[in-house]
């Protein structure tokens, strides 16, 4: 079983550092590499937390830009069949809840952003 470094994984979801991310990378870590569920980091780094803890969009977007770059692979599907693209929508999902049953409220520029960071990774 695969998992992804709970150093990279906290680079990426909590604080979207992308030169945190690319140290790991730089030892050998191949930035495609799936976890037990399929995952990878930049399905990880799109996705709302379950628990409702989100990233500002624009932060989400320079690691995403930053992974893409660094040759994260889009089209890569997890064990549901998702791609990044389909995690980063969850964002734009009214009917998208947290393990509390919060749900995300995100303002127009927030929402521009995922919109556009969904394209990003659709087209990439």
């Amino acid at each position: 079983m695969k998992r992804l470094p709970i150093e990279l994984t906290e680079a990426a979801c909590y604080y979207c550092d992308p030169e945190r991310c690319k140290k790991i990378f730089q030892t050998g870590f191949d930035v495609n590499t799936q976890d037990e569920t399929g995952a990878t980091i930049l399905m990880h780094a799109v996705a709302p937390d379950e628990h409702g803890d989100i990233n500002a969009p624009e932060y989400i977007l320079k690691l995403v830009e930053f992974l893409l770059e660094y040759g994260a692979d889009p089209k890569l599907v997890d064990n549901n069949g998702m791609k990044a693209a389909d995690f980063a929508k969850r964002f734009l999902d009214p009917n998208w809840e947290d393990v509390f049953g919060n749900k995300l409220t995100l303002n127009s520029k927030d929402i521009g952003t995922m919109k556009y960071i969904v394209e990003l990774l659709n087209n990439w």
